[in-house]
């Protein structure tokens, strides 16, 4: 915040009270997700924030599931069909909305409703921080970008947060009931579409981060192949 004035707020909000929430949430839905689909083999498990980190959701998908998707992107569009079917798969393999257990063919409000106590938590955070940035923005003239330096802490908090969960519930195992954990890749997505490799590297061991960016060169491959070049 090099040349922006000093300016003291409140910001009472309990930060550890939302990462023990979100613990006890989040290793409840993993769980039951894997529990009620018993014979997927899942390659990822992702923990979704949305837009402004209002909410989180859990997202997955399994082989069977990229699979069917591959097989139905080629039966309805040519330019898939005229490629490889495993560099097909690793076009869509980390594609966040491809994913089956999330937006495509399950209804995921069952797990959801168990990230509720963890909405609420959210829901504070928004709020507190709405009301700080507008306090802020009274005091700099309504400079937003300077208002950001200010508030952006508060988020990367947060999000330190987030990614202290996924890698607790990794020590815990919660990943690990239908799988081996070399298979199994971590995400957190924040509305992109496509997986980022540094949030991979971080909550992966070496031997999966190098998996993922192996995948990320077929994906690469394919895409060129199939837009012709």
């Amino acid at each position: 915040m090099s040349g922006l004035p000093e300016i003291d707020f409140d910001f009472d909000f309990d930060y550890e009270a939302l990462e023990a929430v979100l613990r006890s949430c989040l290793a409840r839905a993993f769980t039951s997700l894997q529990l009620d689909f018993p014979d997927e083999r899942f390659y990822n498990f992702t923990l979704f924030i949305s837009s402004g980190m209002r909410t989180v959701s859990i997202a997955a998908n399994s082989e069977a599931c990229l699979d069917a998707t591959v097989r139905e992107y080629r039966e309805q569009d040519p330019k898939y069909a005229a490629v490889d079917f495993d560099a097909t798969k690793a076009l869509f393999r980390y594609e966040f909305l491809s994913f089956c257990f999330f937006a495509r063919g399950h209804d995921m409000r069952a797990y959801d409703a168990m990230l509720e106590k963890a909405y609420a938590l959210l829901a504070e955070f928004g709020e507190k921080a709405h009301e700080v940035e507008d306090y802020l923005l009274e005091r700099l003239d309504d400079d937003d970008d300077a208002a950001d330096e200010y508030i952006w802490p508060l988020y990367e908090a947060l999000s330190d947060i987030f990614e202290r969960v996924m890698k607790g519930l990794d020590d815990d195992k919660v990943f690990e009931l239908n799988s081996q954990r070399g298979e199994v890749t971590l995400l957190m997505q924040d509305g992109d579409i496509e997986a980022d490799a540094y949030t991979v590297a971080q909550l992966n061991p070496d031997n999966v981060y190098r998996r993922f960016l192996k995948d990320l060169e077929l994906a690469g491959a394919a895409r060129r192949q199939i837009d012709g070049s």
